[in-house]
């Protein structure tokens, strides 16, 4: 299973009550309907050893959360960083992606003038 295939399978379980199933990669479609996620894989870094790559690596993932109020995302983002935050386990269940430990890195909150969007970014650092 992919990374991108595990993250789905498990926040949209989770936070699908919030957001329904608008948790979408990289960015929002054109005229979205609001609450939604966004999540990109922003670097990785593979593991090796002299004799050559290893399974598994670290990589660092941005979650976005959009709204139409800050409450919403904030509320939003509490809920992600509760179902991710010292994650450990078989994310996106049977034949998922072994994760070794999640952590939530950074939040950052802001406000977009133009759409008059509410943002929540959300940093991880995701081992496996």
């Amino acid at each position: 299973m992919t990374l991108d295939d595990a993250q789905y399978a498990y926040l949209s379980s989770g936070v699908v009550a919030l957001i329904g199933t608008r948790f979408y990669p990289d960015r929002l479609p054109e005229e979205p309907t609001l609450p939604a996620v966004t999540y990109q894989q922003v670097s990785t870094l593979r593991l090796s050893q002299h004799t050559g790559a290893v399974a598994g690596g670290q990589v660092r993932m941005q979650y976005t959360v959009f709204a139409l109020t800050r409450a919403s995302a904030r509320a939003i983002a509490a809920q992600l960083v509760a179902a991710l935050d010292s994650y450990k386990g078989t994310m996106g269940g049977v034949g998922g992606l072994a994760v070794t430990v999640l952590e939530i890195a950074n939040e950052i909150d802001q406000h977009d003038p133009e759409t008059d969007r509410y943002q929540t970014m959300l940093d991880a650092i995701l081992a496996y």
